[in-house]
């Protein structure tokens, strides 16, 4: 229906699936947050974040490689912003996934569990922003269609 369905979908998946879950929007030299949930529950206020990518950060790694993260939270302050949104107790695994629609990066899906289920779950992360992208797209070429 549009960009708000689509965020409390991921959403639902992430707060079943993840101790920590997040999406975030990219544009231009800044990452946004836009909707989190902690133990399954929306995560207030994180749409405050924002992070400027012109510093180094693992959601600057991810926007230059468009490729996702899985491994120990980096300390940079852009970093750690992040990780206080959830605690003041720095993870010992995390996990980023890109969300790209025609080579171009739109947001990031973020993780926070057990290094193992992080692992197990690396796969079903991918598949859930590729069908994220894919759902972002079909609205943006709905748009065109009713514009025209």
């Amino acid at each position: 229906k549009d960009r708000e369905t689509i965020a409390q979908a991921l959403l639902s998946f992430m707060g079943q699936e993840f101790h920590c879950g997040a999406i975030l929007t990219v544009k231009g030299n800044h990452a946004s947050g836009w909707h989190a949930t902690l133990n399954g529950k929306p995560l207030l206020n994180f749409n405050q974040l924002s992070v400027a990518l012109d510093q180094k950060s693992l959601i600057c790694q991810v926007v230059d490689n468009k490729s996702y993260y899985i491994g120990a939270p980096q300390t940079t302050e852009q970093d750690i912003r992040l990780l206080q949104c959830f605690s003041n107790k720095v993870p010992e695994t995390v996990m980023l996934v890109p969300l790209i629609i025609k080579n171009r990066l739109i947001g990031i899906l973020y993780f926070q569990d057990e290094k193992e289920l992080l692992e197990e779950r690396i796969s079903l992360a991918h598949q859930i922003a590729v069908r994220a992208s894919m759902s972002f797209e079909i609205l943006i070429l709905r748009g065109k269609i009713l514009i025209t």
